[in-house]
């Protein structure tokens, strides 16, 4: 058949299981070292670190999760003591979230173990291939973003 899809040849296919790959490598290296959070809360913890004061339905855009898959989220950090939510001064229908003092602390720890992981998977690449997949990367996800 000439016109056979090879599905694994495919950009998505290939970005799914480095994607995978990738949350695999880190989520073992939380584990070596002790540190109890899965992915979804790393992701969540380092926006909050980056953005102060960033509301749930923010917070989800950044995500790129449904309201209901945030709200669990926060709920669960809230809960371990990583995030505090309070009440929007400027709009009582929202919560602003914050990172706590431990949450904070968290962030720290976490990061070097991260970064080890990015430092294993960039091994022996040419920075500049490792920067030209992604800005490849963001110029295909704003193609599809584009209407």
């Amino acid at each position: 058949m000439a016109n056979e899809y090879i599905l694994e040849d495919s950009i998505g296919y290939i970005v799914r299981n480095f994607t995978k790959s990738l949350r695999i490598k880190i989520l073992e290296n939380f584990k070596k070292a002790r540190i109890n959070i899965n992915i979804e809360e790393w992701i969540a913890l380092a926006f909050l670190n980056r953005f102060e004061d960033k509301n749930q339905q923010q917070l989800g855009a950044l995500l790129m999760q449904d309201k209901t898959a945030v709200t669990r989220l926060m709920d669960q950090m809230e809960t371990n003591g990583i995030i505090r939510r309070q009440i929007d001064p400027k709009d009582k229908r929202n919560k602003i979230i914050n990172l706590t003092d431990k949450g904070k602390e968290l962030y720290l720890r976490v990061v070097p173990h991260v970064e080890k992981t990015i430092d294993q998977a960039y091994s022996g690449i040419d920075i500049n291939k490792v920067e030209l997949v992604k800005s490849t990367l963001l110029e295909m996800q704003e193609n599809l973003t584009d209407d």
